[in-house]
């Protein structure tokens, strides 16, 4: 009954590492196969923003970059840059950081 109960203990971690390991290994594919620009500077500027205002806070900058660069929907955000889109149809996860960045201006 003991090794059973190992053995499905030992499984059961397994699994989780596995799924963990799965997770890591598709988001790193996803940022290596997006070599285009980000949206986020699009952003920036569409919403009359500077980079040099931005470097009051460096951190909150360098995350922003980072969802940015983790969003699946990068994409959309790229057609409503380029005008082919009439509303961005998202919810920009970088929408917090846009609105205190403009009220820091």
């Amino acid at each position: 009954m003991d090794n059973l109960v190992m053995v499905m203990v030992a499984a059961a971690w397994l699994a989780i590492v596995g799924m963990l390991v799965f997770g890591v290994v598709a988001r790193w594919r996803m940022m290596l196969r997006d070599d285009g620009r980000l949206p986020i500077f699009g952003m920036l500027a569409r919403r009359g923003l500077a980079l040099e205002r931005l470097e009051r806070s460096p951190e909150s900058y360098a995350v922003a970059v980072r969802r940015c660069a983790m969003c699946r929907d990068k994409a959309l955000c790229g057609a409503w840059l380029d005008g082919r889109a009439a509303s961005p149809a998202l919810a920009c996860p970088n929408e917090a950081f846009f609105l205190e960045a403009a009220a820091r201006a």
